[in-house]
């Protein structure tokens, strides 16, 4: 929502974080950004597709990416130290 009285733009950046995943990786990477343009007392809503790429890993011992089930957490945001809302989600 825009609050000022300035059309603006913003850049909604989505990163999931796998919460138990067999290898170390980062708390979240980087999926998916959408830049939107936002008038003054606008809201726009923002949607992303999670696919199961999205969610492997290349693991080495395997020789191949891998997709393993369990908890993950999704990060919205301006930025990554910007996270401004959190889902989380269980792939089975």
């Amino acid at each position: 929502t825009n609050v000022g009285g300035c059309e603006g733009k913003e850049v909604v950046q989505m990163y999931i974080g796998d919460d138990e995943c067999t290898l170390a990786r980062p708390v979240k990477e980087l999926k998916g950004f959408k830049k939107v343009a936002v008038k003054p007392g606008q809201t726009v809503k923002v949607t992303f597709d999670i696919t199961p790429d999205m969610l492997k890993f290349y693991d080495p011992a395997q020789n191949g990416w891998v997709l393993e089930d369990g908890s993950f957490t999704v990060y919205l945001g301006a930025a990554s130290d910007d996270i401004r809302s959190t889902v989380s989600f269980e792939l089975r």
